[in-house]
């Protein structure tokens, strides 16, 4: 299905197999059967006896008819989404959790990694290249039909609760998804605040919050999208959420660990001090490693750049 394919993150039910680096090496802690992969071991490989079960997306169980004026919209201000999709239908962090809760984690094969046509750029997407083949051409026209950069939050915006249901199935044609997905407890999602034993159900909803981790959006419902039971000071950092990086993309920072940071003229010089406070070049840092210097705005702008895990 076009509308998922290279666009959507696919999840797989993983026997057996381990969880690799970009280097190859094997971690030996984390289960793909019940656990989900990490930042820095991102591939599955399959060793001599693993196998996928069953393959799919998460279901794309938001969706708005509204539309933007030119003029309002801005992908990387999520102050301007205002719950707009054009029309378009996308998976929510809800939808992603309900697939992880169920032993259906994303699916990046290390067999792709050692293909001779790999990129480290796959695992992520430059959103200033607005010429790529992805969806960032900066038009909301083309913008959702593919990952926006940030996460769509079904229970942020309806305090807690999944919201109202349409009559419209959120299933599309030619594109599998875990059906057992359905009977998922979202009261025991870490991201985005639920507080219902309500099933999630297989229909799309009619209002979601939109939230990509900017500075403007700190103690407010997004936090609960972003970071781990709504706590950004201590929270885990939502691996589906967008990061940031200065000038150009590069090694992003294991999550949980602490970001280095470099002086005024660009040296790498350790943890964050009042010598050692500016971004480095290249590097990729979650929202709260940032203050309002860094961002600019409370939206984002040419100095650092949003981008997405793959």
């Amino acid at each position: 299905n076009s509308e998922f394919w290279g666009k959507q993150p696919f999840f797989c039910k993983f026997n057996g197999g381990n969880y690799v680096n970009l280097a190859g090496e094997v971690n030996l802690e984390l289960d793909p059967g019940i656990n989900a992969p990490t930042v820095d071991y991102p591939f599955w490989f399959q060793g001599e006896s693993g196998n996928l079960e069953f393959c799919g997306y998460a279901l794309s169980n938001y969706e708005s008819n509204e539309h933007y004026e030119v003029a309002e919209f801005d992908p990387y201000d999520s102050e301007t989404y205002n719950g707009a999709t054009n029309g378009k239908s996308l998976p929510t962090i809800e939808s992603i959790q309900a697939n992880e809760q169920m032993g259906y984690f994303e699916y990046i094969p290390w067999r792709g990694r050692t293909s001779a046509f790999w990129k480290d750029s796959f695992l992520y997407h430059d959103t200033t290249q607005t010429n790529s083949a992805l969806n960032f051409g900066g038009s909301s026209a083309t913008y959702f039909t593919g990952r926006p950069a940030g996460l769509w939050s079904l229970c942020a915006f309806n305090e807690g609760s999944l919201g109202e249901e349409s009559s419209e199935s959120s299933f599309h044609r030619g594109a599998m998804h875990p059906s057992f997905a359905e009977h998922s407890t979202p009261a025991h999602f870490s991201y985005g605040g639920c507080n219902t034993t309500e099933p999630i159900g297989s229909s799309k909803y009619h209002n979601a919050l939109f939230c990509n981790g900017q500075s403007s959006e700190q103690n407010t419902e997004c936090d609960k999208v972003t970071y781990a039971n709504g706590d950004a000071e201590n929270g885990e950092y939502n691996p589906m959420q967008a990061f940031y990086c200065k000038n150009h993309c590069g090694l992003r920072f294991p999550l949980g660990t602490d970001a280095l940071y470099c002086d005024d003229n660009g040296n790498e010089c350790g943890e964050k001090t009042e010598e050692c406070n500016e971004l480095c070049s290249g590097r990729c840092y979650q929202p709260r490693d940032l203050n309002d210097d860094m961002f600019g705005s409370p939206a984002l702008n040419d100095d650092v750049m949003i981008t997405g895990s793959a």
